[in-house]
């Protein structure tokens, strides 16, 4: 399942929710929650934090550090790496679509012209 989440709300998703359940919510691993986690510099919950919350202890949560410059707003959780850059896939229509014919220029003309010599070249240059 893809899915885009700001920093914002992927900070109150790992704050309220264990790694491993919200992993299984976006059908990912939680290593891979973690590193994306990782890449927005979005804190998480250290080791034994839910434990000790359920538990009653104190618990201590991380305020999100602001955004670095050059950062992206959002992240794209699960789906594949490449969703990212294209956006929504092609459809079969487009992908099994007419293909165009090859493109057609004076310098493939002037390169079958050297390649070959002067036989069977009709163009003028």
């Amino acid at each position: 399942m893809r899915n885009w989440q700001s920093r914002e709300s992927l900070y109150d998703l790992v704050w309220s929710n264990p790694m491993t359940k919200l992993a299984q919510q976006f059908k990912i691993s939680d290593v891979a929650l973690s590193k994306a986690c990782a890449k927005m510099y979005v804190p998480v919950p250290p080791r034994g934090y839910w434990v000790r919350k359920a538990a009653g202890k104190s618990t201590h949560q991380i305020p999100l550090p602001p955004r670095p410059p050059g950062l992206a707003d959002d992240i794209l959780i699960g789906g594949s790496r490449y969703d990212a850059y294209y956006g929504q896939r092609l459809s079969e229509e487009e992908i099994l679509g007419p293909i165009p014919p090859p493109p057609r220029h004076f310098w493939h003309e002037l390169g079958l012209f050297w390649k070959y010599g002067f036989v069977g070249y009709g163009g003028q240059i």
